[in-house]
């Protein structure tokens, strides 16, 4: 009998091709059940739609995505000379397309309301597999210590 790890990917996707390549892997895993999609840095919605278009593309209308923190805790936002911004001040995120559709979110719970949800309701059967910046992690962390646990 076969293991599946059930995880929750949190990630900064959309700046290179690292995490949507992790992405696709996880959903071609047969050990592995996608949970939902967590973003977060500098835009969560673009990455958000990015990581939408990926799960799209591989037929998985069923996993949510869920928008997070766009700014860290300590640090302030990098940008890059060769970027654009949006009138709030984020950037535009290098690989996000205009094209790409925003359908299939995980009903407008923030990242961080996902991730203590999903960790309560499954304690000790859901790893999260954090890719980018620990911004959501911590802000569940702060707001639920007992509650969160990470595997």
């Amino acid at each position: 009998m076969r293991n599946i790890t059930r995880l929750i990917i949190d990630t900064d996707i959309g700046d290179d091709i690292d995490d949507a390549y992790a992405l696709a892997l996880c959903l071609k895993s047969p050990e592995t059940e996608v949970l939902g999609v967590t973003t977060v840095y500098r835009n969560c919605e673009q990455r958000a739609k990015i990581a939408r278009a990926v799960l799209n593309r591989h037929g998985r209308y069923d996993i949510g995505v869920y928008p997070g923190e766009d700014y860290p805790e300590a640090e302030p936002i990098r940008y890059f000379e060769y970027e654009s911004k949006m009138e709030d001040g984020r950037p535009v995120i290098s690989h996000y397309d205009e094209r790409m559709m925003g359908k299939g979110y995980g009903g407008g719970e923030p990242a961080d309301r996902f991730l203590l949800r999903t960790l309560r309701e499954d304690a000790g059967e859901v790893s999260v597999l954090a890719i980018g910046p620990l911004t959501n992690l911590a802000k569940a962390l702060k707001e639920d210590p007992l509650g969160f646990r990470c595997m």
